[in-house]
């Protein structure tokens, strides 16, 4: 597995934590997000990461809420968003997610469904991620 760069492009938040109807487009170049204490910029971290891995529920060993229900939307909004990006070869993609019901889509340039060319997990996960960015979510973080 070798390493591979990516350019995120676009960010659409429908709902995730604090965070609600959100759209973020990244522009060519060096993108920075800054705000107050609070004001979501870790959420937004998370959100992007959710996006490539997804979110792991149960409760862990630390006795920490997992992020699956940490992450649920304040308020009866949409748990879910979506996430578009380019790898260093030029390729176009999107990534779908429902994080109630833990379902992934990854579109291609044509927005057709190519989810099932990438391999599952063991734990169900589709692992585009590990493919696309040659990283695992403990080497991600």
């Amino acid at each position: 597995m070798s390493f591979s760069s990516l350019i995120i492009n676009k960010l659409d938040i429908k709902g995730f934590g604090k965070l609600k109807d959100l759209e973020i487009r990244f522009v060519p170049g060096f993108n920075i997000i800054y705000g107050e204490n609070e004001a979501g910029k870790s959420t937004i971290q998370w959100f992007i990461k959710a996006m490539f891995y997804g979110l792991k529920g149960g409760r862990g060993r630390d006795g920490l809420i997992p992020p699956v229900k940490r992450f649920k939307p304040w308020g009866n909004s949409q748990y879910r968003g979506h996430m578009e990006y380019t790898l260093s070869d030029g390729t176009f993609y999107r990534v779908d997610r429902n994080f109630n019901d833990n379902s992934v889509s990854i579109l291609d340039s044509s927005f057709n469904d190519i989810t099932h060319s990438f391999e599952t997990g063991r734990d169900k996960r589709i692992k585009f991620a590990e493919e696309h960015l040659g990283l695992n979510e403990t080497c991600f973080e």
